[in-house]
């Protein structure tokens, strides 16, 4: 598996929790040194596996909005 680490600047926060975030790269260091010095701690954390709604993301959702703009005719 993977433990998602991304820069605050390239996420959106309401997908990934700020454990799984950082803003410099002095954080993005800090994290990494820990998850190298304690790699059991890190399989273990769940946080980031959540069930997330996408439902608004598909063709229909999407459709329905462009053709109540107009978008589509």
């Amino acid at each position: 598996g993977c433990y998602p680490l991304c820069p605050d600047r390239l996420v959106f926060p309401e997908y990934l929790p700020e454990a799984h975030r950082y803003k410099t790269e002095d954080q993005l260091a800090k994290k990494l040194r820990y998850f190298i010095k304690y790699p059991a701690k890190m399989r273990q954390m769940n946080d980031w596996r959540t069930a997330m709604d996408t439902s608004k993301f598909t063709w229909e959702a999407f459709s329905d909005t462009l053709k109540a703009s107009n978008v589509l005719g």
